[in-house]
């Protein structure tokens, strides 16, 4: 269990550090995301960064960190 929990919170980190930097579409963040991960953990991360506020959607397939993403970055371990 700690280790898909380490996995989940890996990939978390790569996708608010790369939206940290600048926005993104779908494709490029999937993209990125599955050089670390399968494409269910890619889309599953960012359905649920998206519905815990984490990360915004201001148009479609368009995707951006929020304050809240922001302060959620600060907190994960760097060491994962």
């Amino acid at each position: 269990m700690t280790e898909r929990f380490n996995d989940r919170l890996r990939v978390t980190r790569i996708v608010l550090r790369a939206l940290a930097e600048r926005s993104m579409n779908w494709t490029p963040l999937t993209k990125l995301i599955l050089k670390w991960s399968t494409p269910w953990k890619a889309q599953s991360t960012l359905d649920w960064l998206v519905r815990e506020g984490y990360v915004e959607r201001p148009e479609k397939g368009v995707y951006v960190i929020s304050e809240k993403g922001r302060r959620f970055l600060e907190a994960i371990p760097p060491a994962l």
